[in-house]
């Protein structure tokens, strides 16, 4: 699958990325890119129920749209983008270089919302 194929791309060219995914609002798994001991596809559809009522709550007090949002860890960080229809997960590594990660994860995710 394409999506996929993108995924993997973002994974070689950071370092620091573990895995990643793509789920739809509702929570369906689109794509994902990760080892199976990263459970990421369990915790992606788990973090877009608690991405989507957080946007309810954010929308309330006139914030604005949330672009994404950065989950920072003990072992590693989750990094959540908004993307259309779909969500983009992206699993790190501690102390990995989340400007670059966030960057590219931004410039994937117009490419998946292309795709979809």
């Amino acid at each position: 699958m394409i999506i996929e194929k993108v995924l993997l791309k973002l994974r070689q060219e950071n370092g620091g990325v573990i895995g990643s995914s793509v789920i739809e609002k509702g929570g369906f798994m689109v794509a994902m890119d990760a080892p199976p001991e990263l459970e990421i596809e369990k915790s992606s559809v788990m973090a877009a129920a608690v991405f989507n009522r957080l946007v309810r709550n954010v929308e309330s007090v006139k914030v604005g749209a949330i672009d994404y949002i950065l989950i920072e860890g003990e072992k590693g960080d989750m990094l959540v983008v908004d993307v259309g229809n779909v969500y983009l997960f992206v699993r790190t590594k501690k102390n990995a270089t989340i400007a670059k990660i966030m960057g590219d994860a931004k410039d994937i995710g117009k490419k998946i919302e292309a795709l979809i």
